[in-house]
């Protein structure tokens, strides 16, 4: 039988999988409306190629993260979103992208840690691995906040 921890800690799993799988399938086609008020990127027709060449070479940067994550190897997915951000300064949608992206692995992470831990029953005898727990608990819930601010921050541009 599931101790209420064990329970707590599938519910933590399966909460942090949806939310991946909503910050990941965020539409990379969809082109807002423009807006009466939002001034062109460029005029210069070169800039907007470099621009969008930035875009495309990043998002495959992103889905190389992503099928990372999906076998678990949470070091290099966290390592290819982050270098979005130094590697491509101009694909903006992939940057946001990749915020989401960092906070899910950064939820699934903690969460696979905290359900580890419940599956030992170590967490109930041992102080300091109830500690660690505890501490990957808190992680869980900090990047489940940050996680649905970004979403609700997020702009394509």
């Amino acid at each position: 039988m599931l101790s209420h921890k064990n329970i707590l800690g599938l519910f933590l799993f399966a909460f942090s999988i949806s939310c991946l799988l909503v910050a990941s399938c965020v539409s990379k086609n969809e082109a807002p409306a423009p807006s009466s008020m939002e001034q062109p990127t460029s005029s210069n027709p070169q800039i907007s190629k470099d621009f969008s060449a930035d875009e495309e070479t990043a998002q495959a940067v992103l889905d190389t993260a992503r099928l990372a994550l999906q076998a678990g190897g949470f070091e290099t997915a966290l390592s290819k979103a982050r270098s979005i951000r130094s590697r491509y300064p101009k694909a903006l949608n992939a940057r946001e992208d990749a915020i989401l992206l960092i906070d899910s692995i950064e939820i699934l992470e903690a969460a696979s840690r905290v359900a580890r831990m419940d599956a030992t029953g170590q967490t109930e005898t041992d102080e300091a691995t109830a500690i660690e727990r505890a501490k990957a608990a808190d992680k869980v819930a900090f990047f489940q906040e940050k996680l649905a601010r970004d979403i609700a921050a997020r702009k394509n541009h």
